[in-house]
């Protein structure tokens, strides 16, 4: 799957390649999409970061379907290990968190940071995508 585009697209000249299946820095960071279309894959998180949507011109993820915005959801390495900033960017699709300790889905109200040691789990508003952040090893797995 090497130089795999995520597009569910016919424009996709604007969508930005992303090696899915190459070997990748120690303390990389990893999109892995745990259910949806995309379930299954993963994508190196750049370091300056990814959006996440249904518009090739806008997302450098592309996903389809309903309950997914142009521009979804911004995954922003800060530059301290392991640590990112997830923020909606949508004005009226919600993004959510799993809370381990309530057991349930919780509303993204302002952009987060997140520990991707904890392997953070996200949702884009009531559709079936969800992904996790995990930290990639030094052999190219993830946690």
């Amino acid at each position: 799957m090497s130089g795999d585009v995520f597009s569910n697209t016919e424009d996709t000249k604007h969508a930005r390649r992303f090696d899915f299946a190459g070997e990748c820095p120690p303390r990389a960071l990893a999109l892995c999409f745990i259910s949806g279309s995309q379930a299954g894959r993963r994508a190196l998180l750049p370091a300056e970061g990814l959006v996440i949507g249904s518009n090739a011109r806008r997302a450098n993820i592309c996903l389809a379907g309903r309950g997914v915005a142009e521009a979804h959801v911004a995954v922003k390495p800060t530059g301290e290990a392991n640590i990112l900033a997830v923020e909606n960017l949508s004005l009226s699709l919600p993004v959510y968190f799993w809370d381990c300790a309530r057991q349930d889905w919780v509303k993204l109200l302002y952009p987060t940071l997140f520990n991707a040691f904890l392997l953070p789990r996200i949702r884009l508003g009531n559709s079936k995508h969800i992904f996790e952040i995990r930290p990639f090893l030094l052999d190219g797995q993830t946690l």
